[in-house]
């Protein structure tokens, strides 16, 4: 027994009838379900389901780089909003269109030299000021410093001997997506 999609009446299985799993109990009821704005408003509702799902399987690889790198750069802003710019020493602002900092690659994503294989690295990125990282060009010297005392010489030459070449593919790109949302909403959350 299941109940009718439109009156709400009990339907046999075996008499009533099944229009797209939905049970009705005549064609009644399903011409007037057809016409109800609940109809069309569910009919919408599975239309702009299906368009979001063919726009997200029709997405290409540099659109996928795009929103992986914009995730990521949110949660670096996140991560050192109370942190000094990594090359002058300013400490952060929130003014300016999109914020007093950006997050600054060591490495550039560019870079001949390892730069797509630690474009995602949380160590290669830090928060720096707008004016260091535009218009200074990252602002290497003092950067390397100061990288070395926040994450020892060790790493830091590990990220200099990087000479590898990474090409990201779309289940990649969709799982760094997640993690890196994920991870700013948990730091959101946790230091407020």
């Amino acid at each position: 027994m299941r109940k009718c999609k439109f009156c709400q009446k009990k339907v046999d299985k075996n008499n009533g009838l099944v229009v797209n799993v939905n049970a009705f109990c005549n064609w009644t009821c399903v011409y007037s379900y057809a016409k109800s704005d609940k109809a069309k408003k569910e009919g919408d509702k599975i239309l702009r389901k299906e368009h979001a799902s063919r726009k997200e399987k029709l997405k290409t690889i540099p659109q996928r780089l795009s929103e992986a790198q914009i995730a990521f750069n949110s949660y670096i802003r996140v991560r050192d909003r109370f942190k000094s710019c990594v090359s002058c020493g300013k400490p952060p602002t929130e003014y300016g269109r999109g914020g007093g900092i950006d997050a600054s690659h060591y490495l550039s994503r560019g870079a001949t030299n390892g730069g797509s294989y630690r474009r995602y690295d949380p160590l290669n990125v830090w928060a720096a000021c707008k004016s260091c990282n535009r218009y200074l060009s990252g602002n290497l010297v003092p950067y390397r410093v100061e990288l070395i005392k926040r994450i020892g010489i060790k790493r830091v030459e590990e990220i200099e001997a990087t000479n590898k070449i990474k090409k990201w593919n779309h289940t990649d790109l969709r799982r760094i997506k997640t993690i890196f949302n994920k991870k700013r909403k948990l730091y959101e959350q946790r230091f407020r």
